[in-house]
Formats: C-alpha cells, structure tokens, sequence
C-alpha cells in the first residue's frame, strides 16, 4: 500500500509501464471533477477509472475486499474517506475469487484506517484487503463524497 499526493507518486509507481497514464489521468484535477459517475477508459481494459459518489458508512454495513489482475488507485476528488486496510493473510474470505469482476470479499477486524481528503491517493496492491467508504466523526455530518478508483492492470 502506498499512501500520499500526486506530488512524489511517479518516482514510485514507474516500474509498471500502465501507472503513467493512470498517473497522467490523475494529474489533470479540473477534468476529474466535471467526469460523471461511472467508468472511464483510459487504456482499454488496461488502465480504466471508476468515479463514485456514494454515502459513507459504519464499518459493520461494509465488507472486505480484494483484487487480483488489477492494482486499486484510490484518489478523493470532493470529501473525506476512511478506509479500512488489512493484509490478506490475516482474514477470512467469505466468498470465493469472482475473476471477471476481480474481486472477492473478506470479513475480519479493523487492523488500521487510513483517512483521505480531497486530493489524496492510496494505492492497493493485491494482497491489501481494504474496506472503502468509512464515515469518522468529521465525515458523519458531511457526507459530500466523490472519488475516483483507478484499475490498472498488473
């Protein structure tokens, strides 16, 4: 998991050839802000983003989740999100890995939350089981959430 700005992102994402126009997409933050909810590609099946508006919850309305073929960028356009993250090998999963939506779920105990605000990244890789969409005592009265989830390919 990485976690930050997109100030020092590319140094460390360039050894995959598909960060950079994950990157790139991300960079341009006026674009980001007018795209509607809903997928956009960026390199066909490659590199695609997911924008998401969506009501924050307790940690007990969520579930777990993982990907295999795809690493998870997370990027706050508007709001504030805590996420719950947890290494894989320390849950349990309660459903078997579903490959064309590359995903399966897990359930377990918060180990560690990450909180992120507008302009913040966090970066997923596979064996980072993470819980989106998590309301904390500021975000429980502001619930103005929208983000981008970039899928690049691995």
């Amino acid at each position: 998991m990485i976690v930050g700005d997109l100030n020092n992102i590319e140094e460390k994402l360039k050894a995959n050839k598909y960060m950079i126009k994950a990157i790139e997409f991300l960079s341009d933050k006026q674009k980001l802000a007018e795209l509607p909810v809903g997928k956009t590609e960026i390199d066909e099946n490659n590199v695609f983003a997911l924008i998401q508006e969506y009501p924050l919850k307790e940690f007990n309305e969520s579930m777990w989740e993982a990907h295999k073929k795809y690493y998870d960028i997370h990027f706050i356009i508007r709001g504030t999100e805590d996420i719950a993250v947890k290494n894989i090998t320390a849950m349990k999963n309660v459903t078997e890995y579903n490959e064309a939506g590359d995903y399966w779920l897990f359930k377990g105990d918060i180990d560690k939350v990450i909180t992120l605000n507008k302009e913040q990244f966090v970066l997923f890789y596979p064996e980072d089981v993470h819980q989106p969409g998590l309301m904390n005592s500021e975000t429980k009265s502001n619930n103005a959430l929208k983000k981008v989830v970039v899928k690049v390919l691995i």
